[in-house]
């Protein structure tokens, strides 16, 4: 199972390496499963290491200092990347609309 992990960058931070994504203060960071990086150290509520994320304003996707952050929200992973979307704010698709056999596209008579 899991967990989505959103912080909020509370300092800029420029990228020192290829790995690294830039943050700007107010930035959601996304990390799945934090305490399961191998090198992880502190809490969830304080990491205390780099964390391995994407960025929600830039989309880009690498490591950033976990002191920089705070938490902002925590939710448990249920699912695949249908639940990630509902967890990062975005709204899932809507379902699927029926199409009749007839291929009109009505569902009744006028």
């Amino acid at each position: 199972m899991g967990e989505i992990v959103k912080y909020r960058a509370l300092h800029d931070y420029e990228p020192t390496s290829d790995q690294d994504i830039i943050m700007k203060t107010g930035d959601v960071l996304v990390v799945e499963n934090p305490e399961r990086l191998p090198y992880f150290k502190g809490t969830v509520e304080k990491p205390e290491s780099w964390l391995e994320g994407k960025n929600e304003r830039t989309q880009e996707k690498g490591s950033f200092p976990g002191t920089y952050v705070s938490l902002y929200e925590r939710k448990p992973k249920i699912g695949g990347a249908r639940n990630y979307e509902v967890v990062s704010g975005l709204k899932p698709p809507p379902p699927a609309h029926e199409v009749p056999a007839d291929g009109t596209g009505a569902s009744g008579g006028e």
